[in-house]
Order: C-alpha cells, then sequence, then structure tokens
C-alpha cells in the first residue's frame, strides 16, 4: 500500500530550526488523483538514535509552528 518513490529527503543537523520539503509534485499526483492520498511516511536514518517532533500549522504553540 506504500510506493516505492521518494518524494523528497532532508539532513537534519539543528534544533527548533525549520526545513522544507519539496512535495509538490506528489500534491499535484493527489489534485489529479484523489483517490491514491494515502498521506506521508516520513521515515528516518542514522547512526544514533534520535527523536524528531515535526508541527504544522495546526499545533498549539504558536512559536514552533509555520
Amino acid at each position: 500500500d506504500r510506493s516505492a518513490k521518494f518524494y523528497a529527503s532532508e539532513l537534519l543537523d539543528d534544533e527548533r530550526t525549520w526545513t522544507h520539503w519539496d512535495v509538490r509534485g506528489l500534491v499535484q499526483e493527489w489534485v489529479s488523483d484523489p483517490s491514491h492520498n494515502n498521506g506521508l511516511l516520513m521515515v528516518a536514518e542514522g547512526t544514533v538514535s534520535v527523536q524528531y517532533d515535526f508541527t504544522s500549522s495546526a499545533w498549539g504553540i504558536k512559536e514552533y509552528r509555520p
């Protein structure tokens, strides 16, 4: 039920900073065929164990949201 295609990637090496993933192509696919909008799967890889917390405009703390 998942595509093997990578739509965007980013190196995360700073805390509390903005990052950007260009998923315009994926969103255009969703607009063209909404039945294939199954959301996003975000995968982290690395040599150590870490935790990433991502926020959106719906998050309650204004200082940390877009």
